[in-house]
């Protein structure tokens, strides 16, 4: 182990479980792996099993799931269209709800790097620092550094190193600082000291760190050895790189442009923030009268069908599959199972009904509109690309969560200034 913490980074669809802001949009996209948070995040990382199984194989399966789910229900209906939801969930008052919408304040800097990442992507170039310059955010750096154990901890003792503390090797560690690579703490203490240094900085290992548990809340100090550093930089930005780089014809245009840009998506960050955490109220609080059956059967086995292929690639029964991966009966996973679908049934109503109420709909303008938004977000060629990896239904399901977030924060009580 390399680095003393480093923070797991997984951009499938099963891990994005998150609010769904700009860049983590997808948590409702593909409910039959949404509830695979309960399972993925603990799977083993043997690679014996999901190397097997690649992305595009989990998509056919989860089209193939969505049509399945229409009509394995005794004939019940699956579509939540089909039920008067106020007979099964009884919503508590969401108009009103106290809540502060949090805009981030876009500053000039914010404005400098959204242009240097873009416009004056190209024209950029790096520098070698010498000897005594000052280290900023985004350098490069290449370190050597020594982690020891500062105080008393269960199973260490003060001042003693630990396993993956230390990189000693001749050639140095090669760090881009702000990447988030290790533990908080480290990479913000060596901004501001300088190449060739030697320094201590002291760190606090996360509760939740997942490497070595027997780190998790340890405090330790790194003494960290600058060898050599990078700098890349960028030109500044002209009339003349305006015309030639971009839609704006001055610098100032540009820079007024980006600002409005940028903060029109801290509006919307903010305010889906908002949104969400009044959406989380409301499902605390309102009561379930009765669960249609057919819909939990239906987010049954949606997970059911994926695991098979999971478990068919694996060479294993379903049941083998369950109890190598969640170290559980299949009997304890099929309860667990059945509460999530709940938990899913249960959202998925309080988002229909509220739009019932509150006549909220996605047109087909705003439905073209999201795809390719959620197309170039997501880095894909096209909408059509976007609507055939996610499905219609899907992205329909997001823009539709964004709308009522969008509802909710309008219509909360914010605090008085």
């Amino acid at each position: 182990m390399k680095k003393p913490y480093k923070v797991p980074h997984n951009h499938s669809a099963e891990s994005i479980v998150s609010l769904p802001l700009r860049h983590l949009l997808f948590f409702i996209l593909t409910l039959s792996i949404v509830l695979s948070l309960f399972t993925l995040t603990s799977c083993k990382n043997d690679g014996d099993i999901t190397d097997s199984t690649s992305t595009d194989t989990q998509t056919e399966t989860e089209k193939e799931t969505e049509t399945d789910t229409d009509t394995e229900t005794d004939g019940a209906s699956v579509s939540y269209s089909d039920y008067n939801l106020s007979d099964y969930i009884k919503l508590c008052s969401y108009i009103g709800v106290p809540g502060k919408l949090d805009v981030d304040e876009i500053t000039d800097d914010d404005v400098t790097a959204y242009i240097n990442s873009t416009f004056l992507s190209d024209l950029s170039y790096e520098i070698d620092l010498e000897a005594g310059d000052v280290i900023l955010p985004g350098d490069k750096v290449n370190i050597n550094y020594y982690g020891y154990i500062n105080g008393d901890f269960d199973g260490f003792t003060d001042g003693e190193q630990f396993e993956g503390g230390t990189y000693s090797l001749k050639k140095g560690y090669n760090l881009k600082l702000g990447t988030g690579e290790f533990v908080e703490g480290f990479e913000e203490g060596i901004v501001g000291h300088t190449v060739g240094e030697t320094f201590d900085i002291y760190c606090t290992f996360p509760l939740d760190y997942e490497p070595n548990e027997k780190l998790r809340g340890v405090s330790v100090v790194y003494t960290i050895t600058v060898n050599s550093a990078e700098r890349i930089v960028y030109p500044e930005l002209t009339d003349e790189i305006c015309a030639q780089y971009s839609d704006y014809k001055t610098a100032d245009e540009c820079r007024a442009a980006v600002r409005v840009m940028l903060e029109e998506e801290a509006l919307y960050r903010a305010t889906q923030s908002l949104g969400a955490d009044i959406f989380n109220y409301v499902y605390e609080n309102s009561t379930v009268i009765s669960y249609p059956e057919a819909l939990i059967k239906a987010e049954e086995r949606r997970v059911i069908s994926l695991y098979e292929v999971y478990a068919e690639n694996g060479d294993m029964t379903l049941d083998e599959f369950i109890e190598y991966y969640h170290e559980m009966s299949p009997d304890e996973f099929y309860k667990l199972l059945r509460e999530q679908s709940k938990n899913i049934v249960r959202q998925n109503m309080i988002l229909y009904l509220i739009c019932d109420l509150e006549d909220i709909k996605i047109t087909d303008a705003e439905y073209k509109a999201g795809a390719e938004r959620i197309a170039k977000e997501n880095e894909m060629g096209s909408a059509d690309d976007a609507i055939s990896y996610y499905g219609e239904e899907a992205i329909r399901k997001h823009l539709l969560f964004e709308k009522v977030y969008a509802f909710l924060a309008e219509n909360a009580s914010q605090p008085a200034e």
